[in-house]
């Protein structure tokens, strides 16, 4: 049985936050015939009026690159100030152990007082929790914001408040909400059809509309709209009709170019995304007020797992008391009422939960939001993901030409989610979806009903997925059935494109990456991969009388040799020309260098990203000087100094185009990162029953400091020492170096006192210091006879500061075997975690799985033990008997084979676990059970 006491607040940063995964493009190869789509040939123009097309029975490829931020004439901005340091300003504290929300609450708050800046968190993290009767931990609501961190992996936003039902961490909205429902003015009627996609649309007056002025087109849902998407009663239960206020109908948020008052015409900045009718009364209003230039970027973000251990199954959401109704609905971030806003690289992430979970339901969502880019965005291992609308990683939920680029969603219900009418022109590009299906529950993952990222439901058309990877996953725009409540998800979407999909694996049980069945027309261009199935059927049985005919599909299996190979790119350059060359000029950059925090003395490599490298050379820069030599697409430091702390830039250059990458900054010193920095052993030694130490040496050459230590142990343990041990250290077999008395060396005595050693009183203990080469040694320390008794095998890597760590070598993992029985009944191994971050250790009590590998008999039945070691008495950390018990087995099981350690047998009665501590000392003691002897094994490694 498991019985854990504490979770350390803090995790180790590098297993917390996740890299985007596989940013290479697919390229044509030198010896296939590239292809076209038959709808995209290299004559295709933007379609328009003119063209006489109709949503429902025109196949067609509509113009997608207006999606992003400024409709995509513009890259993200780099803001620079005015800058409120919610440390220094504000007193929020960036070590996670007390609440920042009001000190970075009162930050944001007085930025919008002075019109707009970055309210900026340092490295660090910061604590948030869910203020009395407010909506979400932090709360945006002014144009000009930018809540900016150092860094993914060094800024970290961890909330701590588990009952969020209906809640968000951070909630960026519009004052008045930004809904598209709330019209600004009175609505005018469009005057002529528009089947077709338009940017010319025809009114009953233009009087009171101005150029520049945001508009809503609107055409509503009614019965004749409904009856068009055969969304009418059906034998599946599915009646649009009966709710038609809540399908809601199709609405674009477009700004007005230029006025015709002759004809009575405006020229809107983006095409619209579906039919517009008279019979219908769609019409124009003036839009309601948003907010701009709001953006969120470079951190992590993640929330306490709730603690309850019932209630994660499909419904429970909707149970009053079971864990999942207090997860319901919850997110990390939602934007509402936004245009011309961003959030890049942000991370989930794992705050310290034993069972893995980044966020209890759900990651970033979009409501009423326009030109909103979301770049280089992981979301990632939702708690909860049962109906209802939990377990989704980025959500348009009523969003109009927004871009998802080069991010990444995984181990959730649902990736990527297109949902609801309103979702049109929005483009997912770039990105990798992988694993879904999944919920981290209390631990043991479990599958969900909902797979992949899809169209959710209830109309959401028009959309693009573009040259996107898929692991584990699919992509889906289907009919839904009577999936949800009144009106039911139905038909999911129309003339949406998926466009050279590259899949890696399928998902479980199925065979496609892709499965398109759209009302009216759909596409699927191009997949490739080892997993490149598609599907057309469908979903649900007599369902094909609401979507018919069979959606387009082409070059399945094929899209290696497509051209181009992202249609959003090549869309974006055809209108925009060299306006667009900050994303398709062969020196774009793909992926920005990374803040990095470093010790001094570790290596450290910063890199840069561009779509096409051909013909590109590069120039790094540190605090705006030119690096000499520094050429290359990737900078490496082979050992950091405090000279190199600064500000790192890449200039790119072609031909015709140079651009200069976002500023990275460099912070070599502090904090530390947790390291391991001493080993030790204790337990009786004879001259027939020697003790022996196991010990990986990684990374490189190191100095350690061995100790031997018998009679200085009396003061501590008592009588009956060993009198006189002996040293010994092997590498690979061979004996390294050997000590028996080491005689008061004032040298040995100086590299105790540096790593932290309590004093020898004798010269007849053991000492040992010298450099060890990289590899796996043993330390052996024995008795001769008679002067056998209780000893201690001390590890101290040199020099001890953490600050001073880099391309030196680091105690990996070390190890001890021995008989345990009623005269030994237990065996002891201490740590200790020296640094200013808390670290993630595996800790292994081994006797069953030893069998393959000893002769003698093993411990049938260990018990492992952690304890911290504080005065006046030791606090349990971890208490277990079978490693399969503790929820968090799997990861024990997964980091092992990481690591290279043996695997312990399913179902064996071996003891492990994996931990996250804080700085401090600690022991592992395994036991034995009432009668029972053998061989244990004591294992404790470093988790990276």
């Amino acid at each position: 049985m498991l019985s854990l006491f504490r979770y350390p607040l803090q995790v180790v940063r590098l297993r917390a936050v996740f890299a985007l995964a596989g940013l290479a493009l697919f390229g044509t190869t030198a010896t296939a015939q590239p292809w076209r789509s038959a709808y995209y040939p290299e004559t295709w123009a933007p379609p328009g009026r003119a063209d006489g097309l109709d949503f429902i029975t025109s196949k067609f490829l509509q113009d997608f690159s207006y999606a992003g931020y400024h409709l995509g004439r513009r890259p993200l901005p780099r803001v620079t100030g005015p800058v409120f340091d919610v440390v220094t300003d504000f007193g929020a504290d960036p070590t996670g152990r007390s609440d920042a929300t009001a000190a970075i609450q009162t930050a944001i708050n007085t930025a919008t007082a002075a019109g707009g800046g970055v309210v900026y968190l340092p490295a660090g993290t910061f604590q948030l929790s869910l203020p009395a009767n407010a909506v979400a931990c932090l709360t945006i609501r002014a144009s000009g914001i930018v809540l900016r961190g150092a860094g993914a992996g060094l800024t970290f936003l961890h909330n701590t408040t588990t009952d969020m039902r209906g809640h968000r961490v951070i909630r960026v909205q519009e004052p008045r909400g930004g809904s598209w429902t709330n019209a600004a003015g009175d609505p005018v009627l469009i005057t002529r059809d528009e089947l077709g996609p338009t940017r010319e649309l025809q009114l009953a007056t233009v009087d009171g509309f101005s150029v520049g002025d945001s508009i809503i087109v609107y055409n509503p849902s009614t019965a004749d709209f409904i009856n068009d998407l055969k969304m009418g009663p059906g034998a599946d239960g599915v009646n649009w009709l009966e709710n038609p206020d809540a399908v809601r109908g199709p609405r674009n948020l477009r700004r007005i170019e230029s006025i015709d008052t002759a004809a009575r015409t405006i020229t809107i900045d983006a095409p619209t995304r579906w039919q517009l009718r008279t019979r219908d009364a769609a019409s124009v209003y003036p839009a309601p007020a948003s907010i701009s230039e709001v953006g969120l970027e470079h951190f992590s973000i993640g929330n306490t797992r709730h603690p309850g251990t019932c209630g994660w199954a499909e419904s429970d959401y909707s149970v009053s008391g079971r864990s999942a109704y207090d997860t319901h609905d919850s997110y990390l971030i939602e934007l509402a009422g936004v245009t011309n806003g961003w959030i890049q690289n942000v991370s989930s992430y794992n705050p310290g939960n034993d069972n893995d979970a980044h966020m209890l339901s759900n990651g970033i969502t979009l409501n009423w939001c326009r030109a909103v880019t979301i770049r280089q965005t992981t979301m990632a291992r939702a708690q909860y993901g049962g109906g209802g609308g939990n377990g989704y990683g980025i959500r348009l939920n009523a969003a109009n030409e927004c871009l998802v680029i080069d991010s990444e969603t995984g181990w959730l219900r649902h990736g990527f989610v297109f949902w609801r009418t309103e979702n049109s022109g929005n483009v997912v590009t770039g990105c990798y979806d992988h694993h879904s299906g999944q919920q981290q529950g209390n631990g043991t993952v479990t599958p969900t009903a909902g797979t992949g990222s899809d169209h959710h439901g209830i109309f959401s058309h028009s959309n693009l997925h573009d040259n996107n990877r898929v692991e584990h996953s699919r992509l889906e725009a289907a009919y839904r059935g009577n999936s949800g409540s009144n009106p039911a998800h139905g038909t999911s979407s129309s003339q949406s494109v998926f466009w050279n999909i590259t899949g890696l694996a399928y998902l479980r049980s199925e065979d496609e990456i892709v499965h398109s069945q759209q009302f009216g027309h759909g596409y699927i261009i191009g997949t490739q991969g080892p997993a490149s199935a598609i599907r057309l059927n469908e979903k649900r049985p007599n369902s094909a009388e609401r979507t018919n005919p069979v959606d387009v599909a082409e070059g399945i299996g094929e899209s290696a040799r497509l051209v181009p190979q992202s249609l959003y790119l090549d869309q974006l350059e055809r209108r925009l020309g060299a306006e667009s060359a900050w994303l398709t000029g062969p020196a774009a950059i793909l992926r920005q260098p990374a803040a990095q925090l470093v010790e001094i003395g570790a290596s450290v490599s910063l890199e840069v990203q561009v779509r096409t490298p051909t013909a590109v050379t590069y120039q790094w820069l540190k605090d705006g000087v030119a690096l000499p030599g520094a050429t290359a697409a990737r900078l490496d430091i082979p050992a950091t100094t405090a000279a190199d702390q600064g500000s790192y830039q890449v200039r790119i250059s072609s031909t015709d185009t140079t651009v200069l990458s976002e500023p990275a900054e460099l912070t070599v010193g502090l904090p530390a990162p947790g390291r391991i920095v001493n080993g030790s052993v204790l337990s009786r030694i004879e001259a027939d029953a020697p003790l022996t130490i196991g010990f990986n040496l990684v990374g490189g050459p190191r100095d350690l400091l061995l100790r031997g230590v018998g009679p200085s142990l009396e003061p501590h343990v008592g009588s009956g020492t060993a009198s006189n041990p002996t040293l010994d250290v092997y590498r690979s077999g061979q004996l390294l170096t050997r000590n028996l008395d080491w005689n008061q060396d004032p040298a040995l005595a100086s590299a105790s006192t540096e790593a932290g050693a309590f004093t020898l009183a004798s010269s007849l203990d053991a000492v040992v210091r010298q450099t060890f080469q990289p590899g796996t040694h043993t330390a052996v320390l024995s008795a001769d006879s008679g002067s056998g008794g209780t000893a201690l095998i001390e590890i101290y890597p040199l020099p001890a500061s953490t600050e001073t760590r880099g391309s030196l070598g680091e105690l990996g993992n070390f190890s001890v075997l021995r008989k345990i029985d009623a005269a030994h009944p237990s065996l002891t191994a201490g740590f200790v975690i020296r640094g200013d971050f808390a670290k993630s250790v595996l800790i292994r009590a081994i006797g069953p799985s030893l069998e393959p590998y000893v002769s003698d008999t093993f411990l049938p039945d260990p018990t492992l033990t952690v304890y911290q070691l504080s005065a006046p008495t030791n606090e349990i950390a971890a208490d277990v008997d079978d490693w399969q018990e503790p929820p968090t087995w799997s990861t024990t099981e997964d980091e092992a084979a990481r690591l290279g350690a043996f695997p312990l047998d399913r179902g064996s009665a071996d003891a492990a676990i994996v931990l996250t501590l804080e700085p401090g000392a600690y022991s592992a003691v395994l036991a034995r059970k009432p009668g029972q002897q053998g061989l244990g094994l004591v294992e404790i490694y470093e988790l990276p």
